[in-house]
């Protein structure tokens, strides 16, 4: 695994903090997704919320290739996109996708990682 993943690696991706307030719990979940995909201009989601409730986050897009990195973060107020590096703090987060173009040669790679800090309530 490379130098800059590392931080990505299992043992350091899920931390899990809980603030009790009679019966509802805030949740805090730390997330590290490594991106790995072609440059060749395919879009791909890397996250997806499937919960009922979808978590308010904050995040961090890093690009660590040559390739231009377009991501696309959608919450419920709607979406908001550019190109990596990128942070953002988005209520409701639904999904995120992200498309790599630039450099097309045999082996043209899109890398980096997006880091979640997510948080929600659940109630008891």
């Amino acid at each position: 695994m490379s130098k800059e993943k590392e931080h990505c690696r299992p043992s350091n991706v899920i931390a899990v903090a809980d603030i009790c307030d009679h019966k509802k719990v805030l949740k805090e979940v730390k997330v590290c997704i490594p991106i790995d995909q072609p440059c060749d201009g395919t879009t791909q989601t890397l996250f997806q919320s499937l919960s009922r409730q979808n978590p308010d986050a904050i995040v961090v897009v890093n690009n660590d290739s040559d390739c231009t990195m377009t991501v696309f973060i959608e919450g419920v107020s709607g979406g908001q996109g550019g190109n990596a590096p990128l942070a953002a703090s988005v209520t409701g987060l639904s999904q995120i996708t992200v498309t790599c173009s630039g450099p097309t040669s045999p082996g043209g790679r899109c890398s980096g990682t997006i880091d979640l800090d997510l948080t929600y309530v659940a109630k008891f």
